[in-house]
């Protein structure tokens, strides 16, 4: 007998793997929304990396493109809120 061991055409490992770095990146944007300039945008936009990690086996190049891109998004919005605090 045969077990199949995969979960929408992916292996059960690599999908598990990928949802527990996500979750640890989205555990670490929310626990972080105090301390960080940004506040709650800059959470938002963690979160949404978190998201965009759940495909980064599946389509690699688009997932780094997307995480750049709201890494970019997230660095602005920062410096925006904390450049005119005295």
């Amino acid at each position: 007998m045969t077990v199949n061991r995969t979960l929408f055409g992916r292996p059960l490992r690599s999908l598990a793997f990928d949802v527990l770095v996500s979750g640890v990146v989205a555990l670490l944007a929310v626990a972080a929304v105090g301390s960080q300039p940004g506040g709650v945008p800059a959470t938002l936009v963690g979160c949404a990396m978190a998201v965009a990690l759940l495909w980064r086996r599946v389509h690699p190049s688009a997932v780094a493109a997307v995480v750049a891109g709201l890494a970019m998004v997230q660095a602005s919005s920062s410096r925006s809120s904390t450049c005119c605090r005295r």
